[in-house]
């Protein structure tokens, strides 16, 4: 990423049922990112939003449940074929969103795994 790169998120709710193959289901957050170097689009993950969740199309996905002032979650850097751990933090006033990458994910990867194209730290504005 460069520092004339645009990225916009957007984020919803939804009430998934769970892998473990029982009728168990959960809220989770997540994420939609769009990143334009200049003119050229990079990503976008805007044309799943009105979509179920499926795994697919997503750029992150974090638990709802969780009531510490971080909620954890894991980042999918389809440009570096990597998957990480990250937080979300929101702020008091609810007008910025913080993502952190904290560390890669461990797992089976097809092809080569490269450096995160994405800043450690990245601080999204609410837009109305």
């Amino acid at each position: 990423m460069s520092k004339t790169d645009t990225v916009w998120l957007n984020t919803k709710k939804e009430n998934v049922k769970l892998p473990a193959g029982q009728d168990l289901t959960a809220d989770i957050l997540i994420g939609y990112f769009k990143q334009a170097r200049g003119k050229t689009l990079v990503r976008d993950s805007f044309k799943a939003l009105n979509q179920k969740y499926s795994g697919k199309n997503t750029h992150f996905v974090a638990g709802m449940n969780q009531t510490a002032e971080k909620i954890d979650g894991s980042l999918t850097d389809s440009e570096a074929n990597r998957n990480y751990k990250i937080e979300l933090k929101l702020n008091r006033d609810q007008t910025a969103l913080e993502v952190s990458i904290v560390k890669p994910e461990e797992g089976l990867r097809i092809g080569k795994a490269t450096n995160s194209s994405l800043p450690k730290k990245m601080i999204f504005t609410k837009v109305k």
